[in-house]
């Protein structure tokens, strides 16, 4: 994923200056339909496959014509549980604060004094930096001594703190540069830790369904955060009061984080 962003930032930007907008949504449109071929070579897991047949014997046991309602009643109580709910807050918060900032990036760059290109250079660096937030974030979550929520939610604050500084840096490049990579480094933390700590919240056969409710709420805010700014922008708010609510956005997703220690079943995780 950061790599896509290190690659396409700049090469959208070469695009749109060639094309125009028609061309470069079109182009858009091409590659991201290759989505649908690299999804018909999804095969499951071993551990996918073991939660399947373990859910599948339990219906078994079952009168078919109660299975469902008590199948529903399991997933219900299972994803409904105060850990998972505060991580979808924490995901919705989160994902309605990076997704505002991304949206906003180049054109505020360029609001500073920037070149195009140097936008494009500025999210290229996130992208690159992004790769090796994401890789080591899953480095450190595969050792029992780590602490997983402080992880999550350290990793978050830092985002946080970050982007209420942004503005008062945003007339330097360097300013820019160091945000990029603060951002870059941090921001992917939020994603990667997803599956791993529902896992601890639900039993093998309902993690699935549990990160499916968690990352629903990640594209709600995704919606949000985006159409929250226009509506600011759109009203005379300016740029900086839009970092300033991204910033108070993911400082929520942080805290809200916190409170999902309350389903952590196994290592002490506080």
């Amino acid at each position: 994923m950061g790599a896509g962003i290190f690659v396409f930032a700049p090469l959208m930007n070469l695009a749109h200056a060639h094309y125009g907008s028609t061309g470069f949504f079109i182009s858009m449109a091409s590659m991201s339909a290759n989505v649908v071929t690299f999804g018909f070579l999804y095969f499951p897991s071993k551990l996918e496959i073991f939660a399947y047949e373990q859910r599948q014997k339990e219906s078994g046991k079952r009168n078919e014509g109660i299975a469902f309602s008590k199948t529903f009643k399991m997933y219900y109580k299972s994803i409904l549980k105060k850990s998972i709910i505060c991580l979808s807050v924490a995901t919705f918060a989160f994902c309605s604060g990076t997704d505002l900032v991304f949206l906003n990036l180049p054109t505020f760059v360029e609001e500073n004094g920037f070149t195009s290109t140097e936008a494009a250079l500025i999210v290229s660096l996130n992208g690159i930096l992004s790769v090796v937030g994401r890789f080591l974030t899953g480095c450190l979550a595969s050792f029992q001594e780590i602490n997983l929520l402080w992880l999550y939610s350290g990793s978050l604050l830092i985002v946080a703190i970050s982007i209420s500084i942004y503005p008062f840096i945003a007339n330097l490049f360097v300013g820019h540069v160091i945000f990029s990579s603060f951002l870059g480094v941090f921001f992917g933390c939020g994603y990667v830790l997803i599956s791993p700590m529902c896992s601890y919240f639900v039993d093998i056969q309902f993690t699935s369904a549990a990160i499916g409710f968690v990352l629903f709420f990640g594209g709600a805010g995704s919606i949000f955060g985006p159409m929250f700014a226009g509506i600011v922008l759109d009203n005379g708010g300016t740029y900086e009061t839009c970092f300033y609510t991204a910033g108070g956005l993911v400082f929520l997703a942080a805290l809200t984080g916190l409170l999902t220690s309350f389903g952590f079943k196994q290592r002490s995780m506080i």
